[in-house]
């Protein structure tokens, strides 16, 4: 008994040994707009940059990963990943120094900044690789967003930037951080809500926001999610809107579904802001107005933040 006791925990020893901490990059770049001048159809930009990335750090014995056109349920599921040790993004970024304003953009225009609001605590290093995304950084690091993560080390610059040097710089910088403790977790008072959505179409990924900060987001043919309000909220604070940062002029068809909402307290209720005819009123978002009561006590659940949960 005790022989077999003494190989299980050599094995669970060895086991731990031989895991490498998982190192992602997500790519977000179209290959046909971001050719140099005179370069062949042949150069690939992602490609260019999955060598780089491989070449300096295949020493290093960590598990790399690369996923190019990343949408944003692949990367809110990078980024909410507790086996993720790193992460470099690389794409579009704007020179806006509100957060209101700044804009972090996929290949095909779609504005991923709020996903970003929500990074699990495993993680230690982010590399935003975009032209002038430092101010974005500075503002999340300023806001309570990231008051989970204040031992995340960063890399943004204030300047336009290649993304392949770009890229190198971030990976000089991950090689180098300091390495810090994360704050300690603990449980938060907040009001569950059930929220569904329906349509006769295929449905997008969409995200749920309340005040600029991001409460739920729908993968692709996503139809249930549960969304946690915090207490406190005027009526006005609790208006929702359902977004798919898809930029104006955008050719990308989406389809962003019907919300209904189910909270634990039946006096919680929202309507969809439309026109006669009930058809949504905005593009790439509809919102959701708070048409319930609001009562001293109400119906609340006592939970972990998504940065902390070793599943999510």
């Amino acid at each position: 008994m005790h022989r077999i006791l003494i190989l299980i925990f050599v094995s669970l020893f060895s086991f731990s040994l031989l895991a490498k901490q998982r190192v992602v990059m997500l790519i977000s770049l179209d290959p046909e707009t971001n050719r140099p001048p005179l370069r062949s159809r042949n150069w690939n930009i992602n490609e260019k940059l999955e060598k780089v990335f491989l070449r300096k750090l295949k020493k290093k014995d960590l598990e790399l990963v690369v996923l190019p056109f990343t949408r944003q349920d692949e990367l809110r599921a990078e980024l909410l990943n507790p086996n993720n040790h790193a992460i470099f993004w690389v794409g579009h970024s704007n020179a806006e120094a509100g957060l209101a304003a700044a804009g972090i953009y996929d290949d095909q225009g779609f504005n991923m900044k709020e996903v970003f609001q929500e990074i699990h605590q495993n993680i230690k290093f982010l590399g935003l690789v975009g032209c002038q995304a430092l101010p974005f950084v500075e503002s999340l690091k300023k806001s309570s967003y990231w008051n989970l993560n204040s031992h995340l080390s960063t890399y943004a610059r204030e300047k336009r930037t290649d993304a392949r040097s770009g890229l190198k710089r971030a990976i000089k910088a991950f090689l180098k951080m300091d390495k810090k403790e994360a704050p300690v977790c603990h449980e938060k008072e907040v009001i569950q809500v059930r929220v569904t959505r329906s349509s006769d179409k295929e449905l997008s990924s969409a995200r749920i926001i309340r005040k600029g900060q991001l409460v739920g987001s729908f993968d692709e043919n996503q139809e249930e999610i549960t969304i946690e309000l915090p207490l406190g909220l005027s009526k006005s604070e609790l208006k929702l809107v359902l977004e798919s940062g898809a930029p104006n002029n955008t050719k990308t068809k989406f389809n962003l579904g019907r919300l209904q909402f189910e909270a634990e307290d039946e006096s919680l209720s929202w309507k969809l802001f439309a026109d006669r005819d009930g058809n949504p009123l905005g593009f790439g978002s509809h919102v959701y107005r708070f048409t319930g009561n609001l009562k001293e006590e109400l119906i609340t659940r006592n939970i972990l933040p998504k940065q902390c949960l070793t599943n999510n």
